[in-house]
């Protein structure tokens, strides 16, 4: 876990002092299920929502998205038409996560969580669903957080740094001694503009920007990011 690329600039920021994750495709299986609750309201306005625009959608508002969707099938919509639009996708998507529970977490979550919390390192949940604190009971997760940053508590959303200021102020940590963990190239700008240390996880040409970009939780070398782990603390 430690083979880890520091470049000369990062180097000196390590170890970090907290840490502000994203939610939907970084710690569950939720982003899937935005694409394809997205997917069907294009086919309901009657063209096909193709997997590149999927990235695109990662990490906005849902306003931001429904309006990604329609200049995706080059059209226009009326604002009581926009309304029924998000407000369909929600209620579709409120039956889908009624059903997750554990499994939905992605691959080493809870691990990280775990070993995170065992180390002391403060977290905060920053995300832009609205569904957040809902999500995270649904898991099995919420306990883990000491504080919860979502849509509903801000005015601006990604990539503006306001949900990562108030998440690190939220743990009583400088935004500049935290990491972000992100899978949205919004997500990513928004945490750099903050001053936080920027982990991407998913497609590296996507996240380019990112300090480090990885496949999966798995591959975050945690014990380089925040110092060595208790010695009690193990990733399987």
């Amino acid at each position: 876990m430690n083979n880890i690329n520091v470049t000369s600039e990062l180097a000196p920021r390590l170890p970090l002092r907290g840490a502000l994750l994203d939610l939907d495709g970084v710690l569950v299986d939720t982003a899937r299920l935005h694409f394809e609750g997205w997917q069907q309201v294009a086919a309901k306005l009657g063209f096909t929502l193709d997997t590149a625009t999927g990235d695109l959608l990662k990490g906005v508002s849902r306003d931001e998205a429904l309006q990604i969707v329609v200049r995706t099938g080059g059209m226009e919509l009326a604002t009581d038409q926009r309304m029924e639009m998000s407000d369909w996708k929600n209620a579709w998507y409120q039956e889908q996560i009624d059903l997750l529970d554990a499994t939905a977490l992605l691959a080493g979550a809870a691990d990280m969580l775990k070993w995170l919390r065992a180390k002391g390192i403060p977290l905060a949940l920053a995300s832009s669903s609205r569904n957040a604190a809902r999500i995270l009971q649904s898991v099995g997760i919420a306990g883990y957080f000491d504080a919860i940053i979502d849509a509903a508590a801000l005015r601006h959303t990604k990539p503006d740094p306001e949900i990562f200021l108030r998440a690190a102020q939220a743990i009583g940590v400088p935004a500049r001694a935290c990491v972000v963990i992100e899978d949205s190239l919004a997500g990513i700008d928004g945490a750099h503009r903050a001053g936080c240390v920027a982990i991407g996880v998913g497609d590296r040409d996507v996240l380019a920007h990112a300090d480090l970009v990885v496949a999966s939780l798995t591959d975050i070398p945690l014990d380089v990011v925040f110092g060595p782990y208790p010695p009690d603390v193990r990733r399987d």
